[in-house]
């Protein structure tokens, strides 16, 4: 009987210790009695976690009861009191000691204690873990006591690979949490019979590492630069792999179709090594996994950030609104579905954002794109312009700031508006910083880097040469051939002598913007073979192209194509001594084959193939067959046949022992380009002064006469060529008659 009155003495002293101990306000809000109630039925889930004076008076009221108390209602005190102390900062002894005491005992009474049994296991992984004891934490993780699909038991796998491998566990530590956490509360709460529902703390803890985990590991995703279109499609798809669960999480925090604000789903996190997030996201924040999944989604289609903007930090990013080029080309073949994709995360935040958020304009600039990127796909030429009018729509919401006005301004070029694409370049210019006056015909300067004026510059320029969309011809805008070459080849004359000066502005601004390079330096090239503007030797050109001769990084944009028009530069020098006679002078036969094939080797383009194989035979310079050989298929492959044909002609005319093996290799190209050949097919002409395109049948037959000619097999047929005809072939370097130097 003493040693009884003596224990209820100590534990009653025990209890009036821990009350002395404590905060008087907070020690009240808890009654003993509570320590030993069912963890279904606890009042304690109701505490906040976050509360340390409630949780302080927990731990210790309960720790008195359970050194007072005897069987499963010991077991439950010891559980409360250690999961108590696991939320208190250095206190992790304490819940250790009680938390153990609580699996060991409790292991007795289990069929009666296992949801608190779970609970305690998994509350011991985790002070394990806080003190440092990952081994332990790990075996006991590993136990047939706890299932592999508890989505607790998953929570704290993802912690403690944290734990272990810091930054390195980033990866694995989301993959553990997204199996679970992208589940809507009625999963993951279950049912009062159920063993493995969580708490809702449980459930915000979860979520929230999964939401602070993936938008990290998505925005390194998407911050990735690949070397190839199919590198910078797998890195987005990777950024969508990260994005996608944040977004599912996100959208089961917040079930409610109205504005996003769940700060009770999605939290702060706690502290790992280096890793942990105290703040909650803002509604912002966490529209902003919608936003970046939909750019993820653009990048996996095929649409590139804006190319020569990389000084420009933070806005011209991939992940902001504007930083992306939404007329690039190239799509994957499931471009379709991503375009889809990318529209329904951009509009969940337009109908989610909250009154004013910044996050909706930017949703605006996103539909837009999607929209602008995806418009070249649509078959139906009404249809077409119905969309282009959508996203015009929606980029006027957009934010006014430089890039989203790049992109508003070109969609109106698209629609034919020029005058409202350069008030939109204007405003974008007034916004662009303090660099962006500049004087027609300065000479550049080298060190000269403002690159967004001189990007807004390039732009102006382009109004007034680009076509609208209503035109109905296949656009790649986002390829630099198709804009600084093809789209100059077939401009009028008038329009591209009114971009010169805004193009010298580009350059002025940003020494190393090499597509208003390119541009300026073709518009002198065509202009100038006409005598006008920049007439041979085509100075103004090689100023502009100079830059080009040498590489000034991996990956320079538009070397390639620079390289291209220093050749056509040399074979138009050279065409142009063929037309006006040897008084005038030639172009460099070394110059332009070495530019032309170093453009090919780097770019593996058909028409710096067909440069290369022309500069050889204009210079008889014929010893790299390959460049010359047939290739393709169809009309493309006929094409081909001819240039082959004209190759083993001109190789044939230098030659002396192997001329007839030539020429029978010369006349087999010609009579197989004839039998592949479709009526109607049409090739470029290859000098300015002959039409931008001359019919491929007559030139082929031309070139079979001509080599019968050449082998006195012609048996005098009358020439019916045409002049056209007849001068290609010449400003091809074939001379006439057969034999010696083009003349």
């Amino acid at each position: 009987m003493a040693r009884r009155q003596l224990a209820i003495g100590l534990a009653l002293g025990l209890i009036g210790l821990c009350i002395s101990s404590t905060n008087t306000e907070a020690q009240q809000r808890v009654r003993p009695e509570e320590c030993t109630r069912e963890l279904a039925r606890s009042a304690f889930e109701t505490r906040s976690w976050d509360d340390e004076g409630a949780q302080r008076a927990i731990a210790e009221t309960c720790a008195g009861v359970g050194a007072s108390a005897r069987g499963i209602q010991a077991a439950r005190a010891r559980f409360y009191s250690g999961r108590a102390y696991n939320r208190l900062r250095g206190q992790e002894d304490e819940a250790i000691r009680q938390l153990e005491i609580a699996v060991n005992s409790g292991q007795d009474f289990e069929s009666q204690f296992t949801r608190e049994l779970r609970a305690a296991r998994l509350e011991l992984v985790g002070a394990y873990r806080a003190d440092g004891r990952l081994e332990a934490a790990r075996n006991l993780l590993t136990s047939s006591a706890l299932r592999p699909s508890d989505p607790a038991v998953a929570y704290q796998r993802a912690m403690l690979t944290l734990a272990e491998l810091r930054e390195a566990g980033r990866e694995s530590a989301f993959e553990q949490l997204r199996g679970a956490f992208v589940q809507d509360d009625v999963a993951l709460l279950g049912s009062a019979s159920d063993p493995t529902g969580l708490t809702p703390s449980e459930i915000r803890r979860g979520r929230s590492w999964l939401y602070w985990l993936g938008m990290s590991l998505g925005q390194d995703a998407l911050a990735r630069e690949g070397q190839s279109d199919e590198q910078r499609r797998e890195d987005a798809l990777r950024a969508i792999s990260y994005f996608g669960p944040v977004a599912n999480a996100i959208s089961a925090a917040c079930p409610d179709q109205g504005p996003i604000d769940c700060g009770n789903g999605i939290g702060a996190t706690e502290q790992i090594g280096s890793l942990g997030y105290p703040n909650r996201p803002t509604p912002d924040q966490l529209l902003s996994a919608y936003f970046q999944l939909g750019v993820a989604y653009l990048k996996a289609a095929g649409v590139r950030e804006t190319p020569g903007l990389t000084a420009i930090a933070g806005e011209a990013t991939a992940g902001q609104a504007g930083g992306l080029d939404c007329f690039s080309g190239n799509f994957a073949p499931d471009a379709g579905s991503h375009f889809q994709n990318a529209r329904y995360a951009f509009e969940t935040i337009t109908r989610r954002s909250p009154q004013g958020g910044q996050a909706a304009a930017d949703a605006r600039w996103g539909l837009g794109c999607a929209i602008l990127a995806n418009v070249g796909r649509v078959p139906d030429s009404g249809e077409q312009q119905r969309q282009l009018a959508q996203a015009v729509e929606q980029l006027r919401q957009a934010p006014d700031r430089p890039l989203t006005l790049l992109t508003l301004a070109r969609a109106q070029v698209l629609q034919g508006q020029f005058d409202s694409a350069r008030a939109s370049y204007q405003r974008a210019l007034a916004m662009a910083g303090p660099d962006t006056q500049c004087r027609p015909g300065r000479e550049p300067n080298a060190n000269a880097r403002a690159e967004l004026p001189s990007r807004i510059y390039l732009e102006l320029a382009r109004t007034r040469f680009a076509e609208p969309l209503s035109y109905g011809r296949p656009r790649n805008s986002g390829d630099i051939f198709a804009r600084t070459i093809t789209e100059v080849s077939t401009a009028r004359p008038q329009a591209l002598r009114e971009a010169e000066a805004e193009l010298q502005c580009a350059i002025s601004l940003n020494y190393n913007n090499s597509e208003a390079r390119l541009t300026l330096g073709h518009i002198y090239l065509r202009l100038g073979s006409d005598g006008e503007l920049d007439p041979p030797p085509f100075n103004r050109a090689l100023q502009a192209l100079r830059y080009f001769e040498r590489p000034i990084g991996s990956g320079q944009e538009g070397r390639a194509e620079g390289l291209y028009l220093l050749s056509r530069r040399e074979t138009m020098l050279q065409q142009n001594r063929l037309l006006r006679g040897n008084a005038a002078s030639g172009g460099n036969g070394n110059n332009a084959v070495g530019y032309a094939t170093q453009a090919y080797n780097t770019v593996q383009r058909p028409e710096f193939r067909r440069q290369a194989c022309m500069a050889q035979m204009l210079f008889g310079n014929t010893r790299e067959e390959g460049y010359c050989a047939a290739s393709g298929q169809g009309n493309e492959r006929a094409e081909s046949m001819l240039y082959e044909g004209m190759y083993w002609l001109r190789r044939g005319q230098r030659e002396r022992g192997d001329r007839m093996r030539s020429w029978s290799r010369s006349i087999q190209a010609f009579n197989r380009g004839l039998s592949d050949t479709s009526a109607g097919s049409q090739v470029s002409g290859v000098h300015p002064s002959l039409p931008a395109t001359m019919p491929l049948e007559d030139l082929l037959h031309y070139g079979e006469r001509y080599v019968l000619r050449c082998t006195s097999l012609d048996y005098g047929d009358r020439e019916a060529a045409s002049d056209d005809t007849r001068r290609f072939f010449r400003l091809s370097g074939m001379p006439d008659p057969c034999g010696g130097a083009p003349r």
